[in-house]
C-alpha cells in the first residue's frame, strides 16, 4: 500500500509540474494548490482507472497495436477538466492543447516512474489477484468471453512492460537509483537486482503464467541455437516453477473425483514431488499398496490459458495485416498449433490415452516402458499413474555406478524412438532427459509426462525415412528433394536456389564443421532455409525434428562417440524387417479384404431393394430400364471411334502377319509335293486383304461422317 501512496503523490507532483510550465493550459484560482489537485486526480486515474477502461476495450487495444493508451489518457484528462469545478483556462484550439496536456502527463508520469523504479516487477506478483480468476473461470462460456481477454491483455501487457523496461535500464546508471528508492520504500533491494537477462526472462515467463512457460519450454528444446546462459536459464523452466497450496490440491481432488485424497488414497504426500507450468505431481499408495504418483492440473489455469491463446492469436492476424516479415514466417499458422498442442494438453484425459497407446506400441521392446494409469482415479484435472522410481536418463554417474552399459542404454532410447516417429506414427512429442526416467536396478528406460504426442501419417514417415538415408548415404541433392517433400511450398519457388542452399547447409554442418558433427545442428540450419524461402513444416513434422534432435542429445550425452544417424538407420531397418514378415503381411491382406468386404455388404441393401423391384416388374410383364443417355451420348461416340481405330488396326495387323506366314510357305515348300498349298494360301490371303480392305475403308468414311 505504502507502494502505491508513493507512487500517487510522486506522480501527482510531476503532473502538477507539467500543468505550471503549460501556460496555454491553466488554472485560474490558487494555482499551485489546484494544479497539485488536478495532478493528483489525473495520478489516480492513470494508476487505478486506466487499467479498468483497458480491461473493458482491450480488444481496440489489440487492434490499435497500442496506440489507443494515448487516446484514452486524453479523454481522461478531458473528463476531469469538465467534472473538477475549477476555473479552467485552456487557449484555442482548447482540443489540441488538451491533447498537448494529457500527452505531457502521461510522459512525465512515465519518465517518473522509470527513474525511480516505482512500476519495478514485485515478487511474487502471480498470485496477486487470483481470486479475480477464480472468478472469471466460473463463468459460462470462458473460452469466448472477451472480458476474460481483456483482464488478461492488461495483466500481461503491464508485466512485459515492468520486465523490459528494467532489462533495458540494468546496464544504465538509472539502475542504481531504481535500487535506492526501492531500499527506502520497502527495506530491500529489488528481488531482480544483480541477475542476468536471461534470469530476469525466465522470471517474466514463470509470472506471466502456464502458457508462457510452455512457450519457453519450447524454446528451451532448441538448446543447439541457443547462447549457453540463455539455454540453461530456459532449461529451469521444466522444474523451477513454484507450486501451489495442498489445500488447493485437495479441493481440486475432491471435485474432480468426489472425495479428499484421504478417502482414496491410502497415503497422500502433501509436499509435491514437481511442480510444472500446468500441473504438480505428489505421491500416494493405493489402498492395494501400489505406489502411485498424482498429477493434479494448477488451479484456474483453463480461463488464463485459453485468453493467453486468443490474444496471442488477434496479436499475430493484426501484426500479418500490417507487417510483411510476420506473414513471410506464418505466425499464424505457428500460434494455431501451439494452441492446438496447449488445450490438448490440458485435459489429462488425452494424456491417459497416450499412455495406453504408447505402451502397446513399445510392448516389443522390453527394456522400454510407459506407466500403468489408473483409470478410476483420473479426470480431465486429476491424472494417478504408476509412480515410477529412477534417475534422469543423462544421469551417466548414477548409470556408471549402477553397472550398465552406458551404449545399450543409448542404443535403446534410439531405438524406441526411432520405432515411435518412423515405424508407428505415434511419438513422445517433447523426449527431453527429465521426460526419460532409467531403472537403475533394471535398466527400463520409462518415458514419462506424455502430453504432448506427435502423429505422422505413413506417407510423411517414408520421407522422414528418406531424409535420414539422405544423410547417411551422404546424398545432399537427395536430402533436397525430402526436405521439399516434407514442406507446403508455394509455386513461386526457385528451386535452384532451393536445393543450393540444402547443399550448402548440409556441407557447413555435417561435412567441414569445425566441432563436433551435429544432426540437429544441420536440422536447424535447413530448416532455416525452408523459412527463408518460405517453406514451412506442419506441427507433426516440427514435434519429429524436434524429438529426433532430442534424441540425438540424449544419445551423445551417454555415449559421446556414438554414430547417431548410422545407428538410427540401423534401428530402422531391423525394425522394418521385423515389421514385414510373412504373418504381418498375410493378416494386412486378411484385413483389407475383411474391410472391403464390409464395404460391399453396406451396399447390399440397396442391392436387394432393387433386385427386388426388378423381379416384381417381370412378374408383372413389364420390365422397364429408364437410362438417360443425353450425359453419356459424347463418351459414346468417342467410344466408338476408338473401337473403330482399333478395329482397323486389328485388320491391317492381321494382314502383315498373313503376308508373313504366306511369303514363308512360299519359300519353304515351293520344291515339294506340296507346293501347291502356299498358292492357295496366297489366293486365300489376296481375297481376304481385298475384303479386310473394304471393311477398312467403311470404317474410314464412318469416322469421316461422326465428326462434327
Amino acid at each position: 500500500m505504502r507502494r502505491y501512496l508513493v507512487q500517487v503523490l510522486i506522480n501527482a507532483l510531476a503532473i502538477t509540474f507539467v500543468l505550471i510550465l503549460l501556460p496555454q493550459v491553466d488554472i485560474r484560482p490558487g494555482n499551485l494548490p489546484m494544479s497539485f489537485v488536478a495532478g493528483l486526480l489525473f495520478s489516480l486515474v492513470n494508476t487505478f482507472i486506466k487499467p479498468l477502461v483497458i480491461i473493458l476495450i482491450g480488444q481496440l487495444l489489440i487492434q490499435t497495436m497500442g496506440m489507443l493508451m494515448s487516446f484514452i489518457s486524453t479523454v481522461g484528462f478531458a473528463l476531469l477538466i469538465w467534472i473538477l469545478p475549477f476555473g479552467w483556462a485552456i487557449d484555442q484550439p482548447q482540443w489540441l492543447w488538451i491533447v498537448v496536456a494529457a500527452g505531457l502527463m502521461s510522459l512525465a508520469v512515465t519518465l517518473l516512474d522509470a527513474l525511480l523504479g516505482l512500476d519495478q516487477p514485485q515478487l511474487d506478483e502471480e498470485g496477486r489477484g487470483q481470486f479475480v480468476w477464480q472468478w472469471l473461470d466460473r463463468i459460462p462460456g470462458w473460452m469466448t468471453t472477451e472480458l476474460v481477454e481483456n483482464v488478461r491483455t492488461e495483466q500481461v501487457m503491464r508485466t512485459i512492460y515492468r520486465y523490459g523496461l528494467d532489462i533495458a535500464l540494468s546496464p544504465t546508471p538509472i539502475s542504481r537509483i531504481r535500487n535506492r528508492v526501492e531500499i527506502w520504500i520497502s527495506g530491500h533491494p529489488t528481488y531482480l537486482a544483480g541477475l542476468s537477462t536471461p534470469t530476469k526472462v525466465r522470471l517474466l515467463l514463470q509470472e506471466l503464467g502456464p502458457t508462457y512457460v510452455k512457450f519457453g519450454q519450447m524454446v528451451s528444446t532448441q538448446a543447439e541455437n541457443l547462447p549457453e546462459e540463455w539455454a540453461v536459464e530456459l532449461a529451469r523452466l521444466q522444474n523451477t516453477v513454484s507450486p501451489f497450496p495442498y489445500e488447493e490440491v485437495r479441493a481440486i481432488i475432491a471435485q474432480e473425483l468426489g472425495a479428499p485424497p484421504e478417502e482414496i488414497f491410502a497415503t497422500f504426500e502433501q509436499r509435491p514431488l514437481a511442480a510444472a507450468s500446468m500441473a504438480q505431481v505428489h505421491r500416494a499408495t493405493l489402498p492395494t499398496g501400489e505406489a502411485v504418483a498424482v498429477k493434479v492440473q494448477r488451479p484456474n489455469i483453463a480461463a488464463k490459458m485459453n485468453a493467453d491463446l486468443r490474444v496471442m492469436a488477434k496479436l499475430v492476424r493484426v501484426l500479418e495485416s500490417r507487417v510483411a516479415v510476420a506473414r513471410s514466417l506464418n505466425l499464424t499458422g505457428m500460434i494455431e498449433e501451439f494452441a492446438i498442442g496447449a488445450r490438448k494438453e490440458m485435459d489429462f484425459q488425452n494424456e491417459a490415452f497416450h499412455a495406453r497407446q504408447l505402451a502397446a506400441n513399445m510392448s516389443g521392446i522390453s527394456t522400454v516402458h510407459i506407466p500403468h494409469i489408473d483409470g478410476e482415479r483420473s479426470s480431465s484435472r486429476v491424472l494417478t499413474m504408476e509412480f515410477i522410481d529412477g534417475v534422469k536418463i543423462t544421469d551417466t554417474a548414477a548409470i556408471d555406478q549402477a553397472g550398465l552399459d552406458r551404449g545399450a542404454v543409448a542404443q535403446t532410447v534410439v531405438r524406441a524412438l526411432v520405432k515411435q516417429i518412423l515405424i508407428d506414427g505415434f511419438f513422445h512429442g517433447d523426449p527431453h532427459p527429465g521426460n526419460i526416467f532409467i531403472d537403475s536396478q533394471s535398466g527400463a528406460i520409462t518415458f514419462l509426462d506424455l502430453g504432448l504426442i506427435g502423429e505422422l501419417p505413413p506417407l510423411q514417415r517414408f520421407d522422414l525415412l528418406d531424409l535420414l538415408w539422405s544423410v547417411n548415404q551422404g546424398d545432399p541433392e537427395s536430402l533436397a528433394t525430402a526436405a521439399l517433400r516434407l514442406t507446403d511450398h508455394p509455386g513461386t519457388l526457385d528451386e535452384r536456389a532451393f536445393r543450393a542452399d540444402v547443399v550448402r547447409a548440409y556441407d557447413q554442418y555435417w561435412v567441414y564443421t569445425a566441432g563436433r558433427i551435429s544432426f540437429a545442428a544441420m536440422v536447424e540450419a535447413i530448416r532455416n532455409v525452408l523459412t527463408a524461402h518460405g517453406l514451412r513444416m506442419n506441427r507433426n513434422l516440427s514435434l519429429a525434428f524436434k524429438a529426433i534432435t532430442q534424441a540425438e542429445g540424449i544419445a551423445v550425452a551417454l555415449q559421446p562417440q556414438m554414430k547417431w544417424v548410422e545407428v538410427a538407420y540401423e534401428e530402422v531397418t531391423t525394425l522394418l524387417q521385423d515389421q514385414f514378415t510373412v504373418e504381418r503381411v498375410a493378416e494386412q491382406v486378411r484385413t483389407q479384404a475383411v474391410r472391403g468386404a464390409k464395404e460391399l455388404l453396406r451396399e447390399l441393401p440397396g442391392l436387394q431393394d432393387a433386385v427386388g423391384q426388378w423381379l416384381d416388374q417381370f412378374r408383372r410383364g413389364r420390365f422397364v430400364v429408364e437410362l438417360n443417355t443425353d450425359a453419356l451420348a459424347d463418351s459414346v461416340t468417342h467410344f466408338s471411334q476408338s473401337m473403330r481405330r482399333v478395329t482397323v488396326a486389328l485388320i491391317l495387323i492381321g494382314m502383315l502377319i498373313g503376308s508373313a506366314i504366306a511369303s514363308s510357305l512360299l519359300v519353304t515348300l515351293q520344291d515339294t509335293q506340296w507346293a501347291f498349298l502356299p498358292i492357295l494360301a496366297m489366293g486365300i490371303f489376296i481375297l481376304a486383304s481385298l475384303f479386310s480392305g473394304i471393311v477398312v475403308l467403311r470404317m474410314l468414311r464412318a469416322e469421316q461422317a461422326d465428326r462434327p
